[in-house]
């Protein structure tokens, strides 16, 4: 598949540069197994864009590294897209990824690894995650 160039120039170190987004069965094809794949590429991507929605609804970054189990230097890279945008995110995911966040948001009791887990397995398509039953 092809690589995706986002549109819009992020600004780090007072240079302009481009965040690559490669669909995920390009990504299948430089890596292993879907268990790496996912490690090092799929939740990232989720994480990223979860914490973005977060942020959006108006959460601090202390309080989604507190709600996400994550650091907050980790959720700046994720809000600031230095971190987690190796994988193009398709409208289905980008819901399941907006619900998600507004149940986080909202303090609602929730399995938040078996919500990440559905949606990497959503991702993944075919290469069925067993983690959770899925």
């Amino acid at each position: 598949m092809s690589i995706k160039v986002s549109e819009k120039a992020k600004i780090a170190y007072g240079k302009p540069f481009y965040v690559k987004l490669i669909s995920y069965e390009r990504l299948m094809k430089t890596q292993r197994s879907p268990c790496e794949t996912a490690v090092w590429s799929i939740l990232p991507t989720i994480r990223c864009e979860v914490s973005k929605e977060l942020a959006k609804l108006g959460l601090s970054q202390m309080m989604i590294s507190t709600r996400l189990g994550i650091t907050q230097p980790a959720v700046s890279q994720y809000v600031t897209s230095k971190r987690g945008t190796a994988v193009a995110v398709s409208d289905d995911v980008r819901t399941l990824i907006q619900s998600l966040a507004e149940d986080v948001a909202e303090g609602k009791e929730l399995n938040l690894n078996e919500r990440i887990c559905a949606i990497c397995t959503h991702i993944q398509g075919d290469e069925k995650c067993t983690a959770f039953g899925h």
